[in-house]
């Protein structure tokens, strides 16, 4: 079979208007497009086709969920379709617009056509599989016409590998291959009801001869149902289909080409009509020609592709772009000012001095008016008039264009002060008002808006158009010649320096009182601010040792400055102190001693650290005999108690060791004397050691930290005591001793 174009597949009209189409590319939107049954346990396609519909399948294969599901026990379905026609028709060269089974579902499953045909054409069905019809099971009364088909590797359990039908069926130009069934028709089956033919002719409408080709394995089951015609497959051989002049043919038949279309007859045909071009309408749609077809728009008319007439821009309006069917796009609204007819390709403009009224006219006398008096329009194009600013007036009643183009300056010495709000303050000479005494207008410098006042140091009378000097020491205001205000004063200097203003403002570290006066602040005294008429004295705590200052100066550290000070005061002595900014003298507390500066400048004071005291501001180390200070801030040294001596530090006492002795106020511990002893730390005075008594001895003397240690004579010796350092034996005749 050769691979045609799509253009070649057969519908079962030639010629075909008004349709409805649904273009695919995949098995989800081919499912939701024809797959329409309805059950709790199915899915169904949520976007039907209607009626009559054309559905045109891209190349390619269709496979993959949405399925319809096992319908009322039908088997596993892919496309489940009750009651509705429409014709589904491979887009692209036939057979390449593949419906595939996955070895494990029937294709599609026909129930009912609603009494019309419903057309299958260029589809191939591939790897089906069910109980009966592996590729299609048709029945409850349906019309299909099969058209260009191939059904190949379909299996059924039962019959009908390829086909399964119990209604009317066509099958024009269709292939079988390698289809099977288990019982029997291993392509096709009938059952009760079925009627197959199978044509060995051209789809209708079409002219040549198909190709006959193999036989087909077509059986009525149990006897019933019929299978006409010859029973072998037919490819498209010679045939074909031309569309004439004014048609087209798309994906089969013919079609009335759309109004501002045309086409030329011929065998083959195109595939679409040709379009005219933007800026050109229909004329003939039955030629393949655009010169002949199509003729260009008139000036002022523009069209889109496609178009039998041609439009008008509205008055108002412009031609701009003549290849369009969209008026916004192909016209453009005069501008601001303009006006036009209808059907132009320009805009006119309203001269100066006149303003838009009437766009949609092309009478510049009915489109433009002059404008009223107290108005103008100073350029062409404009839609309104602009009432005269402050300082102008126009007094022409709309007579004459050329005197609204601008307005008139009112006299020096005047003013109008309404600046373009109100038509009728500007529509007179009289709207023009004379300035008063003190104030003045000119065009150059206040463009007759407003009467500006004199400045300081200046005059004028009504009417006048500039202001006059005003004398020395005195300022000038509505004509009145006044002293210079407190906080200002006027001299020569200044008078040259500003005549506009005479009374100039006292500057800072200066005082003026008015008039003419302006002195420097005395030393101790200051101004931070202008115009001021007195001085103000620098507060304790600060100096001032210049004139003419604006502020005074931090009193240094170690000095201090009562109120006006010129120059800071030494604070005085080593038990005074001042600190940065002080207006009095600060007394060095108790127990504190003075810091910084010199002798008589000191500026701050500390405390007295451990082993020294302080008086009159000065720091004394305690190192006299059995001084010390345990403790900061003392005035006076503290001394060491009985017992006791002075740390080397002198900020802490230590006890005496065992041994010595202290009666208090020393810095060393004294030994004990011969005799004596003191056997723990801390010890005031020393203890006299022990005398051994009579019968006992000494066995070991005292010493600086212990006692005599006596010890009893045995039975047989005898001591006197004292200083006997040991018994006598009782060897004289008639002397003992019993007991020890």
């Amino acid at each position: 079979v050769s691979m045609r174009p799509l253009f070649l597949l057969l519908l079962f009209l030639a010629v075909v208007g008004g349709q409805d189409f649904r273009d695919v590319d995949n098995h989800n939107a081919l499912f939701h497009a024809i797959s329409n049954v309805a059950c709790d346990e199915c899915t169904t396609g949520n976007n039907i086709v209607p009626n009559g519909a054309f559905v045109r399948a891209a190349q390619g294969t269709y496979i993959g969920a949405p399925y319809a599901g096992n319908v009322i026990n039908r088997g596993d379905t892919v496309y489940y379709i009750v009651n509705i026609y429409f014709s589904l028709i491979c887009s692209s060269s036939p057979h390449s617009c593949i419906l595939d089974g996955e070895d494990s579902r029937r294709i599609m499953y026909i129930d009912g056509t609603s009494s019309q045909t419903l057309t299958i054409a260029g589809m191939t069905f591939k790897d089906a599989n069910s109980d009966g019809g592996g590729g299609m099971y048709i029945r409850s009364s349906a019309l299909v016409s099969i058209q260009t088909c191939k059904f190949v590797s379909c299996y059924a359990s039962n019959a009908g590998g390829g086909i399964y039908a119990t209604a009317k069926v066509d099958i024009y130009t269709t292939t079988f291959a390698d289809n099977s069934a288990s019982i029997l028709g291993n392509d096709i089956a009938t059952d009760s009801g079925g009627d197959v033919t199978i044509l060995s002719t051209c789809p209708p409408s079409w002219t040549g001869n198909p190709t006959k080709g193999s036989g087909l394995s077509a059986t009525e089951y149990l006897w019933m149902g019929e299978i006409n015609g010859p029973e072998n497959s037919f490819s498209l051989g010679t045939c074909n289909l031309s569309c004439s002049a004014g048609k087209y043919r798309s994906s089969g038949p013919c079609f009335d080409c759309d109004a501002g279309r045309f086409s030329l007859e011929g065998s083959e045909g195109p595939t679409s009509c040709s379009s005219c071009s933007p800026g050109k309408y229909l004329t003939n749609s039955a030629t393949g020609d655009e010169s002949s077809a199509c003729t260009d728009c008139n000036p002022g008319r523009y069209s889109g592709s496609a178009s039998t007439a041609c439009s008008s821009c509205t008055a108002a309006k412009y031609l701009t772009n003549a290849a369009t069917s969209v008026e916004s796009i192909a016209c453009t609204d005069c501008g601001a000012g303009q006006y036009s007819g209808a059907a132009t390709t320009t805009c006119s403009n309203c001269a100066a001095g006149k303003y838009l009224t009437n766009a949609a006219t092309g009478v510049e006398s009915v489109a433009c008016s002059v404008c009223a008096a107290g108005k103008y329009s100073g350029s062409s194009a404009s839609t309104a008039c602009t009432i005269c600013p402050a300082g102008k007036y126009n007094a022409d009643q709309a007579m004459d264009a050329s005197l609204h183009v601008s307005c008139q300056l009112c006299s020096p010495g005047t003013k109008l002060d309404d600046d373009g709000e109100i038509a009728d303050l500007h529509n007179s000479a009289d709207d023009c008002i004379q300035c008063g005494p003190g104030s003045y207008s000119n065009a150059e410098e206040t463009q007759m808006a407003s009467c500006e006042e004199c400045p300081d140091g200046l005059n004028s009378p009504a009417g006048a158009s500039s202001c006059s000097s005003c004398p020395p020491g005195y300022n000038c205001n509505d004509g009145k010649t006044v002293a210079c205000d407190e906080g200002t004063y006027s001299n020569g200097d200044t008078q040259a320096l500003n005549p506009d203003s005479p009374c100039h403002p006292c500057e800072k570290g200066y005082s003026c009182p008015g008039g003419t006066d302006h002195s420097l602040c005395r030393q101790g005294s200051y101004q931070p601010d202008p115009s001021q008429s007195t001085c103000l004295s620098c507060p304790a705590g600060k100096y001032q040792e210049d004139p003419g200052q604006d502020a005074c100066v931090d009193c240094p550290a170690g000095y201090f400055c009562t109120v006006r000070t010129v120059n800071p005061i030494a604070c005085g002595s080593a038990a005074l102190y001042c600190p940065l900014n002080s207006g009095i003298v600060q007394a060095i507390h108790e127990g504190y001693y003075s810091t910084g500066g010199s002798e008589t400048t000191r500026h701050g004071e500390a405390i007295c650290e451990a082993g020294t005291f302080c008086v009159g501001g000065v720091k004394k180390a305690c190192d006299g005999p059995g001084q010390y200070s345990d403790e900061t801030g003392l005035a006076a040294c503290k001394t060491a108690p009985a017992g006791t001596k002075t740390s080397s530090d002198r900020q802490d006492t230590e006890d005496c060791p065992s041994g010595t002795f202290s009666s208090g106020g020393t810095d060393e511990c004294t030994n004990c004397a011969e005799g004596k002893y003191s056997s723990s730390s801390g010890a005031e005075s020393c203890t006299t050691a022990s005398v051994c008594g009579a019968g006992r001895y000494t066995k070991t003397p005292s010493t600086l930290t212990t006692d005599t240690e006596c010890k009893d004579c045995l039975k047989g010796k005898a001591s006197t005591g004292g200083d006997a350092t040991s018994c006598t034996e009782c060897n004289s005749d008639g002397r003992y001793s019993d007991e020890d």
